[in-house]
């Protein structure tokens, strides 16, 4: 099998265009050269580590490359730009008296890669957006070993994790979990694995998700995540039943705070499966399979209500094996990676944007007939409600909160980001009007809600027409920029 194949079927995945879309025009990004497309072809397989610095930024604290024969090229440490505030030494093997003495700074570490692709060179890695991002390097050519391997019982935009692809594929474990991550045996790993597919039919593959160990503790709970930094804790409590005993954990937030994750404890695994089957949202899996569903909560805020959508997912999939004494991670506080981005970094680059809706009337709802009564106080708000039972007509105001569209758009850019397992793609909100058993619909507001449902439909739609004009500059930009490469 030709190598330009392995670089083909890694650009037909789902998930590539959405990790390799870099904003390479902003300051600080290079491309790299290209030359003669007959050149010969040369293999280079790249990993980085990161630390955590003020503002929740991810600078580049390692890099390391090595060739097709797995001879180093580059095992460098790199000054980060930023404070650092957590050197994610359990994760990179990085600690502060490691970089004592360290010069290279974080454009000589882009500049020894820069030199290091010729014309004809094909980056290998896994995962090798995050890398590429980290040393502000747009270089499409790649084979990356996460969007490589393929199977057909996978979800469609699964990614296998590199650990468990040596596993499977080459049959050893290169990693001790409770050890740091090897930069440099990071590198070598996804050319090993690139060897092995150049020399081996895919079709004869047969990969198996990994089963994951989830402790039994954690049948009895859920995981609320994607949660937008202004939803507080007591919010969340409404969407379950009043009747369960449930307690919220502390959110905790990562990539600037801008999204947090937590978890709802139950008292029993009943408790919990009965929470989730009645709790009103989407239902669905997410990229790794969990069932999951996608809430919409409206609850008060000073004077007027807002909207906030998350996910709800449960702890086990079919893969989950049940292990008394094994501890679920996703139970736990969310490990920071050292090699993934904050939202921030890329949403900084990327402006083609998911927006979310919100309403800004100072409403409540009157929960016998469906009507929403204005008020001045957010003393009159019993508590928060989700979006099938808080939708119905709206009160006399100078200016109804459906008057304006661009009111209904909240001021968040989403990173077109990497999904973490256990999360799904946040792109368009899907709009369901589910009804609360032994309640009905009060008719004589069936209309209003109609032309709601017309208008929010409009608004998507004229996002999304914004989203790809976005999308067609960017992609002139590059060919520019690819031009100005060539000459």
């Amino acid at each position: 099998m030709a190598v330009q194949e392995l670089v083909e079927s890694t650009g037909s995945h789902p998930r590539f265009w959405s990790y390799y879309n870099f904003q390479s025009w902003m300051e600080g990004w290079k491309h790299a050269k290209r030359g003669d497309p007959n050149s010969p072809v040369k293999l280079i397989s790249l990993d980085c580590e990161m630390v955590t610095c003020e503002g929740d930024v991810k600078d580049l604290v390692r890099v390391c490359a090595v060739g097709s024969d797995y001879n180093t090229l580059i095992d460098e440490l790199v000054v980060p730009n930023g404070n650092v505030t957590d050197y994610l030494t359990s994760i990179t093997g990085v600690s502060e008296k490691d970089l004592k003495g360290v010069t290279l700074t974080q454009a000589d570490a882009q500049k020894l890669v820069l030199d290091l692709l010729t014309p004809g060179t094909i980056l290998v890695g896994h995962s090798l957006h995050h890398d590429l991002r980290a040393l502000k390097i747009d270089h499409k050519r790649v084979i990356d070993t996460a969007l490589l391997f393929r199977d057909p019982s996978w979800p469609p935009a699964y990614c296998p994790g590199l650990s468990n692809l040596c596993q499977a594929i080459l049959k050893y474990n290169f990693r001790d979990d409770e050890k740091p991550h090897d930069c440099l045996e990071d590198a070598i790993v996804p050319m090993r694995l690139v060897h092995y597919r150049l020399e081996h039919d895919v079709s004869s593959l047969s990969l198996p998700l990994p089963r994951k160990g989830v402790n039994q503790e954690d049948l009895s709970k859920l995981l609320l995540h994607m949660l937008p930094n202004f939803v507080p804790v007591s919010s969340l409590r409404s969407i379950f039943p009043k009747d369960s005993a449930c307690r919220i954990q502390d959110i905790v937030y990562k990539n600037k705070g801008k999204r947090g994750s937590t978890v709802a404890v139950f008292e029993s695994i009943e408790e919990a499966d009965n929470a989730f089957e009645h709790l009103e949202g989407i239902l669905g899996k997410d990229s790794a399979g969990y069932p999951q569903k996608t809430v919409t909560l409206m609850y008060p805020a000073k004077n007027q209500m807002r909207m906030a959508e998350f996910q709800v997912r449960k702890m086990v999939n079919s893969r989950s094996v049940i292990t008394p004494g094994l501890g679920n991670e996703e139970s736990q506080t969310l490990v920071n990676s050292s090699k993934r981005l904050s939202v921030s970094n890329v949403a900084d680059e990327n402006t083609e944007v998911a927006k979310r809706r919100k309403v800004t009337s100072d409403a409540s709802e009157d929960l016998e007939c469906g009507k929403m009564v204005t008020t001045k106080s957010r003393d009159v708000v019993d508590e928060p409600q989700s979006l099938p039972s808080i939708l119905g007509r709206p009160g006399p105001s100078k200016n109804p909160a459906w008057v304006n569209k661009y009111q209904l758009l909240d001021q968040e850019n989403i990173e077109d980001q990497e999904l973490e397992e256990g999360e799904i793609s946040e792109g368009e909100v899907k709009d369901v009007v589910v009804e609360r058993p032994g309640k009905k619909k009060c008719c004589s507001h069936a209309k209003d809600l109609e032309a709601m449902k017309l208008e929010l439909d409009k608004v998507r739609k004229e996002s999304k027409s914004r989203a790809d004009e976005i999308s067609s500059l960017q992609k002139l930009v590059a060919a520019l920029s690819r031009r100005e490469g060539l000459a």
